[in-house]
């Protein structure tokens, strides 16, 4: 009994404060209970029949709720006082809410008359929804996803692949090193770091799959200088097995370079009829003094022709002049600069201004393609750097096919792509080792797009194992839902099987998103609804209205089915304006939260309050709650009854919500200088979300060349390729200008061809209508059958053309007349010069050999072509500053953009959500002035959230953000709208008392998140 005392004086004094502010509602309560009686009594009279039971509200008495919050209990009832004029408030929001409830009641009645049927109709048409999960789509490329839908860049990339055909292009395979300590000291310039780097690309490159009996090896996939074609086909083959694979690396600037390109077999030479063979690598190769041998050996072979392709492409002395990591190597040459000194190399020096390949015209690294994090001295040379960077390219799924078209040899790329990464990521203890390829991004996608039922599990689970704690009453068990919050979770679960398997059939693609964010989200939103039903169905059970057990569940769904049904529509609303956002990735998540919201709203609505039905029966034969098996004791009385005030008065445990909302927040809500804080604060922190989005920078992501004109429209292509010199981040050569790309190498190539005609003809090696095998030169003897080219299919040879024609005119164009015809010797007979420009020509250039010997003068003559490439190397793109990657592709695209439309050349670089709210909120409470004010409080959380994101968080703005930023909304408008929805408009007007109608609004809704409720 002093226990029982204490908490009563305890109680007393949580309510002291507003004793005083209730005696005035003493004597309305009893006009609204007297005016809700006689009104039940007309609505009776007026019902058919006679019957004795009201249509809606069966209340006989006045109750607290309906007393202090008559809007949310009976609409039409504050409604009819405001139509006498004994109170004020919106005739037009209570209408349309009257109108909700009586239909929300009606469905409940008739779901509480027929709950197995309606439970038997809805999983039936759940698990009919659930088949749908069979035909779902799982997008995992990257174009897919994140490219603008119908804009330009996704116009662009079909274009490319209808051109070149799907898996055309080559992957590039990233091996990155760095120190494990990253303090500002650590630095990867010694002899040992890049002596580590050449062990893992030579286990890299040693790797080998066997797919369908065949073996594949680094050298079979990889990309590798071509050999002109010829008709010596013993040397041709000696030159194919010598030429390596072409690698990116900065050990390229010293010997040990040589050892990545070497062979496991080194190859082997013939010396002549008795002389057997020698075995050379790149070790010890020096390519010209091994041309001349054979030269020497085969002197009735004719070498010309690969001593000008040696020699145009830069391919002279090999490694064997650079300098050696380790001096002490025995197979170091003697002709190392540090071989005679045994000195270790100035590595940073080395490597200052980038580094050659073997091939030294076209292998020319730029340093910030292969060394990263560089610090340097004032003279310009390289002190310090963070890391090492080498790119493999191998070649596409459709280059692979192309090369090895007699074969089934196409799907060993993704094993041996495998086998590497895996041998590649292996650190050690003082250096990091990354591998990462283009085709890589692909398959972390699909890995991160793989459903976990294991994890989706663990989630649900927690979720149940809350559920039940929440709702459990210990001391209750008659009044505890336990069971019904354990079947509310199996039914949201149901609800998103089948929302997922609605959108499959819809035809919306899963993706990493979708598949790993969208059950949880589901759930989270699911469950809010059961919590709200289930709070406001125990608070009937509990309170002393005199309600009809078959009207229960109506009068259940007519209270709170109004929130329930206007978060949904609002969540629905702010996913659906996500859809502005158009990447495909984003709009598919925020459709699929849109379609699992709309789900769920029916089930809570429908199904749910048939699985309360059943507990109500269980309630009603006084059964236990998740043993029904088991009868329930009678509860100690939980009320506490002042007959002066008519109030009813709850215990609250101090450890729940609801007793931290009546007992402190309630309360202190309510002070005027609370309210300054709150507002001070709030304006403070706007203000600081504003600096923030001020400061946030964008994120932004990288993206045809039609019918064009090329031989009429050379110089064009040369200003386009000209005016890139202007972006930064585009790598220069040690001239500081741009590297050749393919017109001006075809250009070059065919000046060369020119000279050496010019020099025949002034040694009457050629005349005006033959030239003389034995003594002209070879690329003389071309240039003769190029100049006579008309270009004309029905004539395509003109011997008048050639005193006067000219391959190349004196501004430096290629003749338009013969371009084609030129293009046709260039790819055919340059084949190093054409595989460094990587122009990848659509249609391909068709195919001639030059053989001097040849007295037939037609060229063929290729396509015109419809598509070509001009690679460049960035710089400081794809690092932490956003900027200086939006700078870049801005200035690209201006440059595009300039020269597509003012000189013609096709090319390319390789607030919704507040208006649907303010309309939902406004339509709903037929009041715009608080649509206004939900808007403003959500714009201020928005404003908050992008200024934490930039500000604190140093999170970019991009299209992700900002449908996080969409989803904060939906959600967020959730307890606001509670708020609303909950808050007796015309009553404050009725009692005259703000803070007790906010005091018993957020005692409400603070319950339904407490995790005990005591008896």
């Amino acid at each position: 009994m002093v226990k029982k005392e204490k908490k009563e004086e305890l109680l007393n004094a949580v309510n002291i404060k507003y004793q005083q502010k209730m005696v005035s509602v003493q004597h309305s309560a009893s006009q609204v209970g007297t005016s809700h009686k006689s009104y039940k009594k007309r609505k009776k009279s007026s019902s058919k029949g006679g019957k004795q039971q009201s249509q809606h509200h069966p209340s006989l008495q006045p109750h607290e709720s309906l007393v202090t919050r008559t809007p949310w209990v009976d609409a039409a009832l504050a409604l009819d006082r405001i139509q006498k004029g004994k109170a004020t408030g919106n005739k037009g929001a209570l209408w349309f809410r009257s109108k909700i409830q009586k239909e929300l009641y009606q469905l409940g009645k008739f779901i509480q008359k027929h709950p197995g049927k309606v439970l038997f109709v809805g999983f039936l048409i759940l698990s009919a929804l659930c088949v749908g999960l069979k035909s779902a789509k799982v997008e995992n490329r990257v174009e897919k996803l994140w490219v603008e839908e119908g804009g330009r860049l996704q116009k662009e990339l079909e274009f490319v692949q209808n051109t070149l055909g799907k898996g055309a292009g080559s992957i590039s395979e990233l091996v990155i090193q760095t120190p494990r300590d990253e303090s500002g000291s650590s630095s990867v310039l010694s002899a040992e770091a890049l002596l580590l780097h050449l062990d893992i690309l030579k286990e890299a490159s040693s790797v080998s799959v066997e797919r369908d009996d065949v073996t594949w090896s680094f050298k079979d996939l990889c990309y590798a200088l071509t050999i002109p074609m010829n008709e010596n086909q013993v040397i041709a083959d000696i030159l194919t097995n010598l030429l390596p694979c072409a690698i990116i690396t900065p050990l390229d600037c010293f010997w040990e370079g040589s050892k990545l390109l070497a062979s496991d077999h080194p190859v082997p030479i013939p010396t002549g009829s008795d002389g057997g063979s020698m075995f050379l690598s790149w070790t010890s190769l020096n390519p010209l003094l091994l041309l001349r041998k054979m030269s020497s050996i085969f002197h009735f072979h004719n070498f010309e022709i690969f001593d000008e392709f040696m020699r145009g492409g830069g391919i002279t002395t090999g490694y064997q002049e650079k300098p050696c990591l380790d001096p002490f190597d025995p197979d170091c040459p003697v002709t190392a600069p540090n071989q005679d000194s045994k000195t270790n190399p100035d590595i940073g020096a080395e490597l200052t201004g980038g580094c050659y390949g073997f091939a030294t015209r076209y292998m020319h690294w730029p340093e910030a393609l292969i060394v990263g994090g560089t610090a340097k001295n004032k003279s310009g040379h390289i002190t310090r750097a963070k890391g090492f960077q080498s790119v493999v390219q191998l070649m596409g799924e459709k280059d692979l096919y192309e090369f090895w078209s007699d074969t089934y040899r196409v799907h060993a790329l993704d094993c041996f792509l495998s086998r590497v990464l895996d041998l590649v990521e292996k650190s050690t203890k003082k250096y990091k080792m990354n591998a990462f390829s283009t085709s890589r991004l692909e398959e972390i996608i699909d890995k991160f797009s793989e459903f976990s039922p294991y994890k989706v599990a663990i989630g649900y689970v927690f979720m149940v194992i809350y559920t039940c704690i929440t709702l459990f009453r210990c001391g209750d068990v008659l009044l505890s839902l336990a069971g019904l919050g354990l079947g509310g979770v199996i039914l949201v679960t149901f609800t998103v099987a089948g929302g997922l398997g609605l959108s499959a059939l819809l035809g919306i693609p899963y993706n990493a998103y979708t598949i790993q964010i969208i059950p949880f989200l589901a759930l989270g939103l699911g469950v809010d609804s059961i919590f709200l039903l289930a709070s406001n169905y125990r608070e009937s059970l509990e309170s002393n209205e005199d309600i009809h057990t078959e009207d229960r569940i109506g009068e259940v769904l007519s209270r709170a089915g109004m929130s329930v049904l206007l978060t949904a529509v609002c969540n629905i609303a702010a996913f659906v304006s996500a859809a502005v956002i158009p990447v495909p990735a984003l709009r598919s998540f925020a459709f699929q939260a849109a379609i699992l919201v709309a789900c769920n709203l029916p089930c809570s609505l429908i199904l749910f309050p048939a699985i309360m039905t059943w507990d109500l029966k269980r309630v009603s034969a006084r059964r236990s709650d998740l043993f029904c098996c088991y009868s329930a004791k009678d509860p100690e009385s939980n009320k506490l009854e002042d007959d002066k005030l008519n109030v009813r008065r709850f215990k609250y445990d101090k450890w729940t919500l609801k007793y931290f909302a009546s007992r402190y927040y309630g309360q202190w809500i309510s002070k005027t200088p609370v309210k300054i804080l709150v507002l001070v604060t709030t304006t403070i922190l706007t203000c600081g979300g504003l600096i923030g989005l001020a400061r946030m920078e964008d994120g932004l992501d990288l993206t045809e060349i039609g019918h064009f004109e090329y031989p009429q429209n050379q110089k064009v292509l040369y200003d386009y390729h000209n005016s890139f010199v202007r972006v930064p981040a585009i790598l220069k050569d040690d001239n500081g200008g741009l590297p050749d790309f393919w017109l001006s190498l075809f250009r070059n190539w065919l000046v060369r061809l020119q000279s050496a005609f010019d020099n025949d003809i002034a040694r009457g090696n050629i005349n005006d209508i033959e030239w003389f095998p034995n003594n002209a030169s070879d690329d003389g003897i071309l240039a003769f059958k190029l100049l006579v080219q008309t270009g004309h299919v029905d004539f395509p040879v003109d011997m008048s053309l050639l005193p006067r024609n000219r391959l190349v005119d004196i501004h430096g164009m290629i003749n338009p007349s013969g371009f084609y015809n030129y293009l046709t010797a260039w790819v055919s007979n340059d084949a190093t010069a054409y595989s460094f420009s990587q122009a990848n020509f659509v249609p391909t250039p068709k195919k001639w050999m030059h053989d001097p010997r040849d007295s037939d003068l037609r060229v063929p003559k290729s396509q015109p072509i419809a598509y070509a490439q001009i690679p460049f190397y960035l710089s400081h793109v794809g690092g932490p500053d956003t900027n200086v990657m939006v700078s870049t592709v801005s200035q690209i695209r201006e440059i595009c953009s300039k020269f597509e439309e003012q000189r013609g050349l096709p090319n390319f670089p390789s607030g919704a959500v507040m208006a649907g709210t303010f309309g939902t909120v406004s339509v709903v409470f037929a009041s715009p002035w608080l649509g206004t004010v939900v808007v403003v409080v959500l714009t201020t959380i928005l404003v908050q959230l992008i200024g934490a994101m930039g500000l604190v968080l140093g999170i970019h703005f991009s299209a992700v953000p900002a449908v996080v930023l969409i989803l904060a909304v939906g959600i967020g408008v959730e307890f606001t709208l509670h708020i609303c929805i909950g808050v007796p408009w015309s009553s404050f007007n009725i009692f005259g008392h703000h803070n007790v109608g906010l005091f018993l609004i957020l005692t409400s809704y603070f319950d339904i998140f407490s995790w005990f409720s005591v008896p």
